[in-house]
């Protein structure tokens, strides 16, 4: 193989690799937004957002996060191949 070739194929073997080995991407959706008072509108900082439910496999999905202070949240890895009972905000 010449040099540019065998650099080529390194290339994609390394891709391939990389594709394989990180199955946590796949499949996975992420969910993010504003928490607000209802009846204001307002932001509400350091509330609590949680997605519970389960995953086509049979497995559990809990994934929660802290909001900022402004109320921003965002959840990542949430399996799409589940589905989602509840989103609980405290």
């Amino acid at each position: 193989m010449t040099g540019v070739v065998r650099d080529k194929a390194q290339w994609f073997l390394s891709a391939f690799l990389l594709l394989l080995l990180t199955p946590g991407y796949v499949g996975a959706a992420e969910v993010s937004g504003v928490v607000r008072d209802a009846e204001t509108g307002a932001p509400l900082g350091f509330a609590t957002v949680q997605v519970i439910g389960s995953t086509a496999r049979g497995g559990r999905i809990n994934r929660g996060t802290l909001c900022s202070d402004e109320g921003r949240y965002h959840l990542v890895s949430i399996p799409i191949h589940g589905r989602a009972e509840s989103l609980n905000l405290s």
